[in-house]
């Protein structure tokens, strides 16, 4: 079972590689809202290409786009640069 504190160090990580590619690559575009971060998430973890790849054989589109532009329209990110 996970403790909190690896589900922190983990979160911590994940926050560090994503700024780390930042600065080694400034042409990434910044997450808009929280969609963008959740999407990120799921494709660094396979969901999201499992999600695809099922609602491909379903011959469904699993709505991940439009999921993602209303959470970022709901939960922006304010950039500070």
């Amino acid at each position: 079972m996970e403790t909190r504190d690896q589900g922190v160090s983990y979160v911590r990580d994940f926050y560090k590689a994503q700024q780390d590619d930042y600065k080694k690559n400034p042409e990434i575009k910044r997450s808009r809202g929280l969609g963008d971060t959740i999407q990120r998430v799921a494709k660094r973890t396979g969901v999201y290409d499992l999600i695809k790849s099922m609602s491909e054989m379903a011959g469904i589109d699993c709505g991940c786009e439009d999921r993602k532009d209303v959470m970022n329209k709901i939960f922006p990110y304010k950039h500070t640069e």
